[in-house]
């Protein structure tokens, strides 16, 4: 230090040259900032496109990106977003925010950032006049796994629906959610609710947008509503394309039963949700399917909660067997259950029977030969024995002879146009088609008439493909039906009507676009027993390229069943639920 400064002029002196050198850095940095956004290089995007907030709102974060040295703020559209520490920063980081509580209704707002805009969406503090309409037991995300919702309006009058998600202990399932049907469609939102309102006739489409890289989230989905609302879920595998639709469950019933089949490769799953707030404690009883006990295990579950796994996993007593599962509802309780069957790459869901009478049934699509293989399951889930025949007709009506294989007795017979059965309670049946893929394929319905609580379902199976699709034993006797359709990107719809009446059926049809917009009102005409099945497409052109829906309905007195089949570009098939009105 020289002599004539003293220590603290001294300091000073090297103070204020770091200062100024800070000074000069900070300067050169802001300068640099400026000359990036002026070429244009400074360039912002978000890891997401948004959120979805409940009504008591709370905090969330945005991850923006820019390249060292561009400047940005956040800057919010509306008063009840407000953003922390002035919403600053520079580069790539966080910007962090709150929401105010709502209680309103449904809201929406944005946070803009460099150009970029960051959508909110907060859902009303209540639904008026809402209340719970259905569950589906099962949804997946991430992992290699996609869901679809399709939810529709079939009534006169708009109408409020919320899709709640749980996880499997009962908390809020955050996915990332897309609406494909909007032109403003920005990206991915994170919601564990969501709130829309549909026209009357309307079709909604939600996906999930969860990246394979993730580990798989899964949970169930709660369908709120101020009306009837319908529909269903399809879960997509994304590496192989595979789909399997969930139904949306409205059936409160004190037991379910679910068929299951864990031979030849083939492997059962099974997914549970517990649709109440409290904790409950299912039963189950297991059984082969000579009706034989193979254990009685139960199924605890957390309020909200959820389960899934495959049978062989969790019982080990149904590894190399078939047979039936029956699920007692404990005293109060509220449930949904789905199966699900995969069978050498190929993936579908299992219907549960739930209030099983002597009413019988029908199958609108019945497919035998040229690669085609229909699979029958039907369980006496009653307590006495019960007859059942199985009759089968072709599109004009007429009796269909087919080629049938039993494989639990190890017996065929070359044709028959009927078949009669034996059931003693808890057990099942199956009956296979036999058609040689080298013949053509016959197309047709069945229809089942018993003496007893006899229920099933149907697996059509192309060989070609190794694709599967179930076909539910009608048992609804509504004049009227609706299903979703979707022409859209490659995607192909089919439908199958049969008259399961004695009588002449015309079938009003009723096309609509997913907003419920008319498109035609053709009529279809069925001679007694008969049976027509098309693509959607080509026979009504007006629905190329559109998504929407089909409603079909009767005169008094006449009995029709329906059934529609989706077809992508990757060759996945699977059935669209049809829904009554």
């Amino acid at each position: 230090m020289p002599s004539h400064e003293n220590g603290f002029s001294w300091y000073m002196r090297i103070l204020k040259s770091r200062t100024r050198a800070a000074l000069l850095t900070a300067l050169a940095a802001v300068l640099a900032a400026r000359t990036l956004e002026a070429s244009g290089v400074c360039t912002y995007s978000l890891a997401s496109a948004g959120a979805v907030f409940s009504s008591a709102g709370g905090n969330g974060s945005i991850s923006v990106i820019a390249p060292p040295g561009c400047v940005w703020s956040g800057s919010p559209d509306t008063n009840w977003v407000a953003v922390a520490n002035g919403g600053n920063g520079s580069g790539s980081g966080m910007l962090h925010y709150q929401i105010a509580a709502n209680t309103g209704a449904d809201r929406a707002g944005a946070i803009h950032i460099g150009g970029v805009t960051f959508s909110i969406e907060q859902v009303s503090s209540t639904l008026t006049n809402g209340s719970v309409v259905g569950s589906m037991a099962h949804i997946a995300s991430a992992g290699g796994w996609k869901t679809t919702f399709t939810l529709i309006n079939p009534g006169t009058a708009p109408t409020e629906i919320r899709l709640n998600f749980f996880d499997d202990n009962g908390g809020p399932l955050t996915l990332a959610l897309t609406f494909p049907q909007s032109v403003e469609n920005p990206g991915p939102l994170a919601a564990s609710t969501v709130d829309r309102t549909l026209n009357p006739g309307a079709l909604l489409v939600i996906e999930t947008a969860d990246a394979d890289r993730d580990p798989v989230l899964t949970g169930w989905a709660q369908l709120v509503s101020t009306s009837v609302v319908t529909g269903f879920a399809t879960f997509t595998v994304t590496a192989s394309h595979q789909e399997a639709v969930v139904p949306l469950e409205i059936r409160t019933a004190s037991e379910y039963v679910l068929a299951f089949d864990n031979t030849g490769g083939v492997a059962t799953g099974l997914a549970a949700a517990n649709t109440s707030t409290q904790p409950a404690v299912f039963s189950l009883m297991i059984r082969d399917d000579a009706g034989v006990s193979l254990a009685t295990p139960t199924i605890n579950l957390p309020g909200h909660g959820h389960a899934s796994f495959l049978l062989t996993q969790n019982y080990p007593a149904t590894a190399g067997k078939r047979g039936t599962i029956e699920f007692q509802m404990p005293l109060g309780g509220q449930t949904s259950f789905l199966g699900l069957r995969a069978d050498a790459g190929a993936l579908t869901t299992l219907p549960l029977l739930a209030d099983v009478t002597t009413a019988g049934g029908s199958m609108a699509q019945v497919a035998s030969g040229g690669g085609w293989k229909t699979t029958f399951t039907f369980v006496n889930t009653g307590r006495g024995t019960a007859q059942f025949t199985l009759n089968f007709s072709d599109q004009n009506g007429n009796p269909l002879s087919l080629p049938l294989h039993f494989p639990q007795a190890g017996t065929s017979v070359t044709g028959a146009a009927s078949v009669t059965k034996t059931m003693i309670p808890n057990t099942s049946v199956i009956i296979e088609t036999q058609g040689l893929d080298s013949q053509p394929v016959v197309v047709g319905s069945a229809r089942l008439t018993t003496t007893g609580d006899v229920g099933g379902f149907a697996i059509f199976r192309d060989g070609g493909s190794g694709q599967e699709a179930v076909v539910p034993l009608e048992t609804r006797t509504s004049g009227s039906f609706i299903m979703g359709f979707d022409n859209t990107g490659g995607v192909s719809t089919g439908i199958a009507l049969a008259n399961i009446a004695n009588q002449t059926a015309a079938v009003n049809t009723i096309l609509r676009d997913d907003t419920g917009a008319l498109l035609g009102n053709p009529t279809i005409s069925l001679a007694a027993h008969a049976q027509a099945s098309f693509l959607l497409k080509p026979t009504y052109a007006v629905t190329a390229g559109k998504r929407g829906t089909v409603e079909f309905d009767t005169t008094s007195g006449e009995q029709i069943t329906a059934l529609g089949l989706r077809a992508t570009p990757n060759a996945t098939l699977t059935t669209i639920p049809v829904l009554t009105k």
